[in-house]
């Protein structure tokens, strides 16, 4: 994959997020762009192995949680950085749609984005889950 080529997630709404890869030195790094009708958001994060949290890996089986409950789950489901610079909430209205919470911080500009939601119909999820496991495993190791 180029690394200027990104992977916007198929949302129905006017929110988006879109993932793409960041050149690194050493740990696999990721960048997320949240735009909305009124700002745009961009933050990049790096992966943290053999923590139990921040795993790229972690995001693919987040995503195929949420096509495999298509329908609906209960409570929320979360995958995070291992910074904490970077999360998404995921919960579903049991009637039509998940609505990720996008969560983003910049610690050195001291700035942050709390639950932007991002919403996806039901039926999408299988894409976008796919799309999800096909960038994550397009990146460097």
């Amino acid at each position: 994959m180029d690394e200027n080529e990104s992977r916007l997630l198929p949302c129905d709404f006017e929110n988006t997020l879109e993932l793409f890869p960041a050149p690194s030195q050493g740990d696999r790094q990721l960048t997320a762009r949240l735009r909305t009708p009124h700002l745009t958001a961009t933050h990049t994060f790096h992966e943290l192995l053999g923590m139990g949290v921040g795993d790229f890996e972690g995001i693919v089986e987040l995503f195929d949680a949420f096509a495999r409950d298509w329908l609906g789950w209960d409570g929320t489901r979360k995958w995070r950085s291992g910074d904490d610079d970077f999360a998404i909430l995921g919960t579903h209205d049991r009637i039509k749609q998940a609505r990720l919470g996008i969560r983003i911080r910049d610690y050195y500009e001291d700035w942050e984005l709390e639950d932007i939601p991002v919403l996806i119909e039901g039926g999408h999820l299988e894409a976008v889950a796919r799309a999800v496991r096909s960038f994550v495993q397009s990146l460097p190791p």
